[in-house]
C-alpha cells in the first residue's frame, strides 16, 4: 500500500496538552501523526495544506452526548465535522444500551462518520431487570444487574453513567456503587448526572463521590452545574467539595457547555412519586392527587426558571412544538402545571417530549465552571433525524457549543486559547482514558481541526438552533478530509473504540 502523507504548514499549532500555540508543520502519514515541528522536510508527493494565520489542533472529543439512537445516522458526520468534532460519547445520565455488544456491533457495521464510544446506562440495566419500581433490588436482581453492567464492560464501553431518569430514579447509593464496582476493577469511567442540581447540589455531589471512592473508577460529574435561586448560593461550597476529593487524589472530571439554559424532557418537573412503577399516566387521571400534584409540578417550575422561558418541543401535540409553556398553557386555557400534565397524558411515552429550559443558570457562574482546570468542554447534545426532514429545534448547545466556547475564550470571559483547546480534546481524551487521539503529539491519530481564532463563533440560538458555527475551515478524521475550506466532504469514517 503506497504512503499517504499530508502536510500543515503556516499554522499556530495548539497541540492539546495545554502548551501554548507554535509556528510549526504537521506531518501526517497514514492517517497518523508522524512529526510535529517548525519548517519540517516535505515527503516528496505530500499533499501541502497552507494553513497561515490560523489554528490547528486536535479534532474535539465530546464527551457527553446523547447520539446512541443518531450514531448510525448517515447525516452523524456532517453534523459533528462542522463543529470540529471527531470523537463522541453515547450513553450518558443513564441511558447507554444495556446491550453493548449489540450497539456497538450495530454501530461499526453502519461505518459511523465520527469515531464513537458508549457508556452503560443504569436505567437502562435497571429496566431490564426491575423496571420503574421504588424498590431496593433483591440480590439475586442485583448479582443478574451486575452481571449485565460486566458484559457491557467486556464488549467495550467506555464506562458506567448514571441519572435520575426512568428506572435508576429509584437506585439507592449502596446499588450504584455496587454497580459502579465492575468499572473500577477496570479503571474505567462513571459518568453521573447528579441527583439533584437545585439544592440538593451539594449532597448529590458528595454521593457521587463516595460512590467511586475506593473504587478506581474515573469520576466525571455531568454538566456540572446549580440551578435555580435554591441553588446558585452552593456554587462555592459544591466546587470545593470537589476540590478537596481531588486534592486527596481521588480522579474526578466533569463536563460543562457554556450555555446558561438546559434541556431534559417535560416530565423532569413531575415529582418522583407520580412515575414510581410506571404509574405517570394513572396517577395524572386521579383527581385525587391533582391538587398535590400540581402545586409539586409548579414548584418544580418556579425552582427552574420560568413557564416563559421553558421551550416545548413536543412533537406529540398539533401546535405546540417551539412555544414556550407560558403559550401552551394559554393556548389550552389552562395553568402552566395543567399543561404539563395534559402534554404528558398526551404522550405515549408520559415524557412529555423535550423541553428546552432557558435561563435556569447564571453566566458568571457558568463562566466560572468553564475556568476550572479538570472542566471538559462537553455539549449534553442530541439531534433527532426524522427521515426526509431536515433537523429542527432543540438546545443551541448541539450545533454550537464548542465554537462558543472558543468564542467566550477570545473575548477573556474564560480561559486562554490553549487551555480551553485542551478542554475540546486533551483534557476529555485523559478522563476517558482514550490514548491514541486527544493531542496532536507524533504516534497519535491524526484527527485535526484547522480554525480561525478570529471569526470562530457559534450561530446557533434558541430561537434558531440548526445553525452551524463560522470559523471552521478543515477537519480531518484519521487523516482523512471531512471538512476542507468550510465545505463538508465527508471522505472519512469513524471508528468505534472499545479496546480500553
Amino acid at each position: 500500500m503506497p504512503e499517504k502523507t499530508l502536510t500543515i504548514t503556516g499554522g499556530h499549532v495548539v497541540d492539546g496538552t495545554g502548551a501554548p500555540a507554535r509556528e510549526a508543520d504537521v506531518l501526517i502519514r497514514n492517517g497518523t501523526i508522524a512529526e510535529v515541528g517548525p519548517s519540517l522536510r516535505r515527503p516528496e508527493g505530500s499533499e501541502v495544506v497552507e494553513a497561515e494565520g490560523l489554528v490547528v489542533a486536535p479534532g474535539f472529543i465530546d464527551c457527553h452526548t446523547h447520539y446512541d439512537r443518531a450514531i448510525t445516522w448517515e447525516g452523524i458526520g456532517r453534523h459533528c465535522a462542522l463543529q470540529g468534532i471527531t470523537t463522541v460519547v453515547g450513553g450518558n445520565c443513564g441511558g447507554g444500551d444495556a446491550d453493548m455488544a449489540a450497539h456497538l456491533d450495530a454501530a461499526e457495521a453502519a461505518g459511523p462518520g465520527v469515531s464513537y464510544t458508549c457508556l452503560v446506562g443504569l436505567s437502562s440495566v435497571r429496566t431490564r431487570v426491575k423496571g420503574p419500581v421504588d424498590a431496593a433490588p433483591t440480590s439475586d436482581e442485583l448479582a443478574t444487574m451486575m452481571r449485565i453492567v460486566e458484559e457491557a464492560l467486556d464488549a467495550g464501553a467506555v464506562g458506567v453513567s448514571w441519572g435520575p431518569y426512568g428506572a435508576a430514579q429509584f437506585q439507592g447509593t449502596e446499588e450504584v456503587r455496587a454497580l459502579v464496582a465492575p468499572a473500577g476493577r477496570r479503571g474505567r469511567v462513571f459518568a453521573t448526572h447528579r441527583r439533584n442540581e437545585r439544592g440538593g447540589a451539594v449532597a448529590a455531589t458528595r454521593e457521587a463521590l463516595a460512590i467511586v471512592a475506593g473504587t478506581d473508577a474515573r469520576l466525571i460529574i455531568s454538566h456540572l452545574k446549580v440551578i435555580g435561586p435554591n441553588g446558585f448560593p452552593l456554587l462555592d461550597e459544591m466546587l470545593e467539595t470537589i476540590d478537596a476529593a481531588r486534592r486527596e487524589g481521588l480522579p474526578a472530571w466533569c463536563d460543562a457547555y457554556p450555555y446558561t439554559g438546559a434541556a431534559t424532557g417535560l416530565s423532569t418537573l413531575l415529582p418522583e412519586w407520580a412515575k414510581e412503577g410506571g404509574r405517570t399516566h394513572a396517577v395524572l387521571g386521579d383527581d385525587t392527587c391533582r391538587t398535590r400534584l400540581l402545586e409539586e409540578i409548579q414548584q418544580g417550575i418556579a425552582d427552574r426558571c420560568s413557564a416563559e422561558d421553558i421551550l416545548c418541543f413536543a412533537r406529540h401535540m398539533d401546535g405546540v412544538f417551539g412555544l414556550s409553556l407560558a403559550q401552551v398553557a394559554e393556548s389550552l386555557s389552562v395553568s402552566p402545571a395543567e399543561a404539563v400534565v395534559a402534554l404528558v397524558l398526551a404522550d405515549p411515552d408520559a415524557r412529555g417530549g423535550g423541553a428546552v429550559y432557558r435561563n435556569t443558570m447564571r453566566e458568571d457562574q457558568v463562566q466560572r465552571i468553564l475556568s476550572l482546570p479538570y472542566c471538559c468542554v462537553g455539549a449534553d447534545s442530541g439531534v433527532t433525524p426524522e427521515e426526509g426532514r431536515p433537523l429542527r429545534g432543540g438546545h443551541p448547545r448541539s450545533f454550537g457549543a464548542f465554537a462558543r466556547a472558543l468564542r467566550w475564550s477570545r473575548e477573556g470571559r474564560t480561559v486562554g486559547l490553549a487551555t480551553v483547546v485542551r478542554q475540546c480534546s486533551g483534557l476529555p481524551a485523559e478522563a476517558l482514558g482514550i490514548h491514541d487521539r486527544g493531542t496532536l503529539v507524533a504516534g497519535k491519530v491524526a484527527d485535526v481541526v484547522v480554525f480561525d481564532p478570529k471569526p470562530i463563533s457559534d450561530r446557533a440560538t434558541y430561537e434558531e438552533p440548526v445553525q452551524y458555527p463560522a470559523g471552521i475551515r478543515d477537519v480531518l478524521l484519521a487523516g482523512e478530509w471531512m471538512v476542507r475550506d468550510g465545505s463538508y466532504v465527508g471522505a472519512g469514517r469513524g471508528k468505534v473504540l472499545r479496546d480500553w
